[in-house]
């Protein structure tokens, strides 16, 4: 039976092994740095990986079986591997380094990895998704082993995994390189994978496209998909995306006892200091960047580090030149991760900056008066407007955009919004919008000509039916709303279909209390499921670590 994860959130497992010093079959020159650079990928986006070379079957077989042991349901499982691979009616077999106990195609039954074999070990686990990537179709035609090259065979996905080759089923490459360090499939795969915004559906068909253009066709990589969701992502970190960046489980609980990870030194312009700031964005890395309201600029805090900010867009006073912010409210990176898109609420525009190193932005859209930022899993950017009282919807290079939400005069009714804020982007582009004058939040499908109301809306108040001027809001993988509810200085989680919240940070009842939140904005949480929130008139950025019960 799998093992079930006592965690409140997905975990991610990653298994490499890499191959290249072999008995009688040829040496392998690039396998091991390969092996080396994707370890260090996949634990940069939080990846717990096991990673082993230059195996022997018995060796093999052991690892296989302690890793299968460790996968727990609904992990995000991946596998790598590369060094030799054999197929033998119609199965497919990985290769131990003591291939010399292999004489003849009938071992390898006995003496090598069924490839398929182990994949449907591991969906028998229960993951939420399997990543199994095999680079092992090397030539080896003019070796003197039994084990001549004729490519793999054709392998299918089992359900909830993807497989893929490095070249097409029954081909062979050579074991070159183009960067003197990684083959020409993982120089493509270690460029996107960092890429978090997309799905490793589009990563691996654009490194597929890639490899083809690189090598004329004469590679061609194999895939077979059978993954649950058409979006499967190995990073959900970003807090604007289709999905929630943690899987919350339905009873999961705060710690109240917070920590300041940011700000919390008064109001002020030193970059351990903030000033009324809006929103927070959580980078891959963990490192926070901060919409710095009243100081015109977006600075990053780096993860573990409560000294001191590093000022990455504007901070030139305010005003209207390239250089300069004027009251920025939103934060967000791009879909390729390259450039972050503010919203520069007093020059009212939005504008596109370095993510590195950047010293002046691009105006992307002008004359809007935009409060909160969006982005989808398509790259489609959502913008609200406090004036308009509406959100609109852009695609890249669209300057006009397409109304999405609200847009019929500020009011109370369905298809209305009174100063809309925030915005959360679910997966089927449903629309959640903190209608702040309102006091509550609304949901519009796509297309929808109104919206409806999934938490508030009963007058604002203290009550946990009410809300009072709600501003953040997330929701998680079950359809649960997280609500930084300002004005009664709390964070409510109303699940879905409920008519009233339940609080899950702050005072149930509405008491003065030094150490409560002093009117919550933006709200994210973390790849963990630490709950973060900025506290805005205490100049601060607050966690608040997950309980995790056993």
């Amino acid at each position: 039976m799998p093992t079930t994860s006592s965690s409140s959130v997905v975990k991610k497992r990653a298994l490499i092994i890499s191959n290249s010093s072999y008995t009688d079959l040829p040496s392998l020159l690039y396998t091991t740095t390969d092996a080396q650079d994707l370890c260090l990928k996949l634990k940069k986006l939080h990846f717990d990986v096991t990673f082993e070379s230059n195996l022997t079957f018995e060796q093999m077989e052991t690892i296989i079986d302690d890793f299968l042991n460790s996968i727990c349901e609904r992990e995000i499982v991946f596998f790598f591997f590369n060094g030799h691979a054999a197929s033998s009616k119609n199965q497919n077999y990985l290769l131990p380094v003591d291939d010399d106990e292999i004489s003849n195609i009938g071992m390898l039954q006995y003496h090598s990895v069924n490839a398929t074999k182990f994949l449907q070990q591991i969906t028998g686990r229960d993951p939420s998704a399997v990543i199994f990537l095999l680079d092992s179709s090397y030539d080896r035609e003019m070796c003197e082993s039994s084990l001549k090259s004729s490519g793999l065979c054709s392998m299918t996905a089992q359900p909830a995994s993807l497989v893929m080759f490095t070249c097409a089923v029954g081909q062979t490459i050579e074991n070159s390189t183009n960067n003197d360090r990684n083959g020409i499939f993982l120089e493509h795969l270690l460029q996107y994978l960092h890429l978090t915004h997309w799905t490793i559906e589009e990563i691996l068909e654009r490194v597929a496209q890639d490899v083809q253009n690189q090598t004329n066709k004469n590679q061609i990589p194999f895939l077979s998909n059978a993954l649950r969701s058409r979006k499967t992502y190995l990073d959900l970190q970003h807090r604007k995306s289709s999905l929630c960046p943690a899987d919350i489980h339905s009873t999961a609980r705060w710690i109240q006892q917070c920590f300041v990870v940011a700000g919390g030194h008064g109001s002020g312009l030193a970059l351990n200091q903030l000033s009324n700031p809006w929103t927070i964005y959580i980078e891959d890395n963990q490192n926070l960047l901060i919409a710095d309201q009243l100081n015109h600029r977006i600075v990053e805090w780096e993860h573990g580090s409560t000294h001191v900010g590093r000022l990455v867009a504007g901070g030139n006073g305010p005003g209207d030149e390239t250089n300069q912010l004027n009251c920025p409210t939103d934060v967000i990176i791009d879909k390729n991760g390259t450039h972050l898109i503010i919203c520069d609420r007093d020059n009212q525009r939005i504008v596109r900056w370095p993510r590195h190193n950047g010293t002046r932005g691009q105006i992307l859209i002008s004359n809007i008066d935009c409060v909160c930022l969006s982005m989808d899993n398509e790259g489609y950017l959502y913008v609200s407007d406090d004036h308009k009282h509406e959100v609109r919807r852009y695609a890249v290079g669209d300057t006009e955009g397409t109304r999405v939400a609200g847009g019929n005069g500020r009011g109370d009714r369905l298809d209305q919004f009174n100063e809309p804020r925030y915005i959360f982007v679910d997966q089927n582009r449903s629309i959640y919008v903190s209608d702040n004058g309102n006091h509550r939040v609304m949901k519009w499908t796509e297309n929808a000509t109104e919206g409806i109301i999934v938490a508030g809306g009963n007058n604002k108040g203290h009550d946990l039916s009410q809300l009072y001027f709600p501003q953040g809001i997330i929701v998680d993988q079950t359809g649960a709303l997280y609500v930084a509810d300002g004005e009664n200085k709390r964070i409510v989680r109303w699940t879905k279909g409920s008519h009233q919240g339940s609080v899950v940070i702050g005072d149930s009842h509405h008491e003065e209390r030094t150490n409560l939140l002093n009117r919550p904005f933006g709200i994210s949480f973390d790849q963990l499921g630490n709950l973060y929130a900025v506290d805005m008139y205490n100049h601060r950025v607050l966690q608040y670590p997950v309980h995790i019960d056993s």
